[in-house]
């Protein structure tokens, strides 16, 4: 599997693993051609940024039943 820092709004692809950058929440957002990687640096989650409740909360609602998520 191809390891990569995410960047805020490339296409999710097959086969990759996308890695939050520091500092930043990830989230999965829709676009146009296929679900999309989205940045921000809202308030921490539990006390950390990047949280994984933000990612997998963005996961459920763009995949529903699909999703697998793994931590």
């Amino acid at each position: 599997l191809k390891v990569v820092e995410a960047t805020g709004g490339e296409a999710i692809l097959p086969g990759h693993v996308y890695l939050a950058p520091g500092g930043l929440h990830m989230s999965v957002a829709a676009g146009e051609q296929g679900p999309r990687i989205a940045l921000d640096d809202s308030a921490p989650v539990w006390g950390v940024r990047a949280s994984a409740d933000p990612l997998f909360r963005s996961v459920a609602r763009q995949f529903g039943g699909e999703a697998v998520g793994v931590v």
